[in-house]
Parts: C-alpha cells; structure tokens; sequence
C-alpha cells in the first residue's frame, strides 16, 4: 500500500494537508537532511542492551516499518510491538485514541 493511502482516506485529511501546505519548503527540506532517517547513525547493535520496556506502534497497513519493528522486537525481549489495525505510516494522526491508549499502557507497565 503506498505510504499515504490510508492518510489520503481519513476524514480529517484536507484539514491535515492544509495545515501541511502552511510550512515552509526550505525549513521542511533543512528537517530532511539534518534528521531524516537515512541522515542519522545506526543504533541496531545497542538494540539488545536495553533493559527498559520499550513500545513500538505501527500501523498495520505500514508494511516497511511493521518489518523494522519485527526486526527491533526480535533483537530484545524488553521491545513489544503493537500493531494498530487500519492504520498506515500515520497512526498518531489516523487512531490518535488507540494511539495514547497504547503509550499510557506503556507508561503504566
């Protein structure tokens, strides 16, 4: 599924989109290469060192990051995934009650 379909779906996305057409492509570009993903250090070896609860939510139609998340789960027993269903890449926004439900369950383990 494409990395936006289910945003794309959801009744709130032309609030969403006009909220995002607000900011500003020089500052969105300056995030990208500064902290995006493919600019920052890899961490998978101090994966099994961590001895605290660690949660990982995805959404289960985010097929690249549910992947990762497996991959991270299985490294260490103190990382849980929870897979949030109907949702893409975007599960804050997309299930945003589901979402706080599993981070104050995290907190409260």
């Amino acid at each position: 599924m494409p990395f936006s379909q289910t945003l794309r779906n959801h009744p709130d996305f032309s609030a969403m989109l006009a909220r995002r057409l607000k900011n500003s492509p020089q500052a969105l570009a300056k995030s990208l290469r500064e902290m995006g993903t493919g600019r920052q250090p890899s961490l998978w070896p101090e994966l099994s060192r961590i001895k605290f609860p660690l949660r990982l939510v995805i959404g289960e139609k985010d097929a690249k990051f549910r992947t990762i998340a497996q991959k991270m789960a299985a490294t260490n027993p103190n990382i849980r995934q929870s897979v949030i269903p109907g949702c893409g890449h975007n599960v804050h926004f997309e299930a945003p009650e589901i979402f706080v439900g599993e981070i104050l369950e995290w907190l409260n383990d």
